[in-house]
């Protein structure tokens, strides 16, 4: 079941995968072989071809494979087997990375959450 995202979850979720990526950038440089290049280059045009869990905070739980199909056709990249594999990896990968955030940003608000309540019981 693919559930809808208002503007504001989606601009929280592009921030926190944008500052992932920026932090990725200033680590290293990565590489990407030639043969999957346009597995990469597909993968990259389909940010909103994402599924979500519907809850108070939706949770990406992949691609939707007829949606980036069509980005494919559009874009004039063809979604072969090997493209598809591909991109299946990287986006169980984006998928385990975009719940270590979610995680981090829930025990950050805990955190927060447990100093307030100190603050006021002094």
């Amino acid at each position: 079941m693919e559930a809808l995202i208002g503007p504001e979850a989606a601009a929280q979720e592009l921030a926190a995968f944008d500052a992932e990526t920026d932090r990725l950038k200033a680590d290293q440089d990565i590489g990407i072989w030639p043969e999957h290049w346009k597995a990469w280059q597909l993968f990259v045009r389909c940010g909103e071809a994402w599924s979500y869990i519907p809850g108070m905070e939706p949770i990406p739980q992949g691609l939707d494979w007829d949606k980036v199909a069509t980005i494919g056709r559009l874009e004039g990249i063809r979604l072969n087997r090997h493209r598809y594999r591909l991109m299946r990896h990287m986006a169980g990968v984006a998928c385990h990375e975009f719940d270590a955030i979610r995680k981090d940003r829930q025990a950050k608000s805990k955190a927060r959450q447990g100093q307030a309540e100190e603050d006021k019981d002094r």
